[in-house]
């Protein structure tokens, strides 16, 4: 994996685009999350010329189990919470409506609300139905997402939650495998196996819309430099990516933000002022002769 990388020839060497950084924000070094990463991605031509207002800019580098917990996860749970919303209103809603038409029938909101008090099996019994193991899953999932997320380690509520929809651990693997190597569409991130000087072997997201900038001040030679320059817990440089996965990181950038779409209302209007100068245009004297 080293072949993806190189180190600098000399301490001194300019800060490029494709320089991996990193500071320290942990006293005990050791530790998974003693460290925040950056991907330097302002273009060696500006550097060069002070181009950049002489800033650095560059994008958050966070482990895959991070990216996994606090990136995809919550996308995740949206997705699960509103189709299993949506079925158990459907159930509970027609239980409701078939005992007395007059009563009130489940929001969404209340529906969690009433999660908070109640067990799934004590709602069911509460509207005299039988027990129903697939809609009790289901109100499970929901208490989980809404009030039962380990905010230690979410990754094992989101496992629970596949259980309980039926999933296995063959498929649990399979959906976090899926989900960094960036399936069912245009991923916003770079999956990179690892990075310089980190052995834990965990694998690295690039986040592609997670973009800062610092001082050229901001930025060290080494962690020795840092050191030296009384700035222990700013960032260092630790290596260089190859030209071919630089350029593959620019080249997805500069392709996911050049798909960001204007206003719904201005998109909305364009696609109608289409349709009307089509219509006027295929009615033209000069097609229709």
């Amino acid at each position: 994996m080293q072949s993806y990388f190189y180190d600098f020839e000399d301490e001194d060497d300019e800060v490029r685009q494709g320089d991996i950084i990193r500071k320290n924000i942990n006293s005990i070094q050791e530790k998974e999350d003693s460290h925040q990463f950056g991907l330097i991605i302002t273009a060696d031509c500006d550097i060069a010329q002070n181009k950049s207002s002489y800033r650095y800019n560059w994008l958050e580098i966070v482990t895959a189990q991070d990216f996994l917990a606090n990136h995809w996860l919550k996308s995740t749970f949206q997705k699960i919470n509103k189709k299993q919303t949506e079925q158990c209103l459907l159930f509970l809603n027609k239980k409701i409506q078939s005992r007395n038409e007059n009563l009130s029938t489940l929001s969404s909101s209340s529906l969690y609300d009433w999660l908070r008090t109640d067990t799934p099996e004590q709602i069911l019994h509460s509207l005299d139905v039988n027990e129903n193991r697939e809609i009790i899953n289901k109100l499970k999932v929901l208490y989980i997402i809404h009030h039962g997320v380990n905010e230690v380690n979410p990754l094992s509520s989101y496992k629970e939650i596949h259980s309980l929809l039926g999933g296995n651990e063959k498929g649990f693997k399979k959906e976090l495998i899926q989900a960094l190597e960036g399936t069912g569409g245009f991923p916003d991130f770079f999956f990179l196996p690892e990075i310089p000087k980190c052995n834990n072997n965990i694998g690295y997201v690039v986040l592609l819309r997670n973009i800062y900038s610092m001082d050229y001040e901001g930025l060290h030679f080494s962690e020795v430099n840092a050191r030296v320059n009384g700035d222990p817990n700013g960032f260092y440089r630790i290596g260089r990516l190859n030209e071919s996965i630089k350029y593959s990181i620019s080249q997805k950038l500069a392709f996911l933000f050049s798909r960001i779409g204007m206003e719904t209302d201005f998109e909305d209007n364009c696609s109608a002022a289409i349709e009307l100068s089509i219509e006027d245009i295929t009615t033209l004297k000069e097609l229709t002769k």
